[in-house]
């Protein structure tokens, strides 16, 4: 199975716009919400780049809730179109550029003869034993407790 950027929908591209009821500041850094890529990672990784999709930079329109001039909806509106007229010509990306890159996930690195279903490793090279616990530890035979051995005089 193909996955991890690798997959069936490898070469086509995803771009996810929101509205955010709230004002950019609550979205950045140090915002009470965090920031939109943070909230947006289920989708945009999960969903967007597991079966192979580019996932270009989220398009967020803040305070979208309390818009109501007409010259701010015709500045969301421009720059919406922009943005759009942005994704059919990749220019080289700039910090200043409509055109992004891609969001760097890192892709699945599977070498030639390797599969990612063969049996793991320990820290150290070592091969888990089968009779190994979760966590790569081998069972321990039960103990008896201290003081559970009583002599008879």
């Amino acid at each position: 199975m193909r996955r991890f950027g690798e997959g069936l929908l490898k070469g086509k591209r995803a771009l996810v716009d929101v509205q955010a009821g709230g004002p950019a500041a609550d979205y950045g850094p140090r915002g009470i919400n965090g920031r939109i890529e943070q909230l947006l990672f289920p989708l945009t990784h999960d969903a967007l780049f597991y079966p192979g999709m580019d996932v270009l930079p989220t398009h967020a329109v803040y305070g979208a809730g309390h818009v109501s001039a007409a010259e701010e909806v015709d500045a969301i509106k421009a720059a919406w179109r922009v943005r759009l007229a942005g994704l059919f010509h990749r220019r080289k990306p700039n910090a200043h550029s409509e055109t992004a890159p891609d969001l760097a996930y890192r892709r699945r690195a599977i070498a030639d003869g390797d599969s990612p279903n063969r049996s793991r490793q320990c820290a150290g090279g070592r091969r888990r034993s089968r009779e190994a616990g979760r966590g790569g530890r081998a069972r321990r035979k039960p103990q008896a407790r201290r003081g559970a051995e009583v002599s008879r005089a």
